[in-house]
């Protein structure tokens, strides 16, 4: 009976240990993206792009409503190792 009890517990634990969820070091990068998005920015904005290296595609950063925000916008990017850069709608 011992032996019984005892395969159970075991089988119990490894099930409880082999469906949890394993957790990884990966997450969701915040890059403080400007996700406000008004009608006025859409008159007269300047978008700004971002990518990692030349492999992947451009992203969209955020909308900026002058140029100069933009460019201090892209130019943090640029520090932190990103291409980028900024258009007028």
């Amino acid at each position: 009976m011992k032996k019984i009890i005892l395969a159970v517990l075991a089988t119990a634990a490894m099930g409880t240990t082999l469906t949890a969820p394993f957790m990884a070091n990966a997450r969701e990068v915040n890059l403080g993206r400007n996700t406000n998005i008004s009608f006025l920015q859409a008159r007269s904005s300047y978008d700004v792009f971002y990518k990692r290296d030349r492999f992947e595609g451009w992203r969209y950063y955020g909308s900026y409503s002058n140029k100069y925000t933009a460019k201090a916008t892209v130019f943090r990017l640029e520090i932190q190792g990103f291409d980028a850069y900024y258009e007028h709608n």
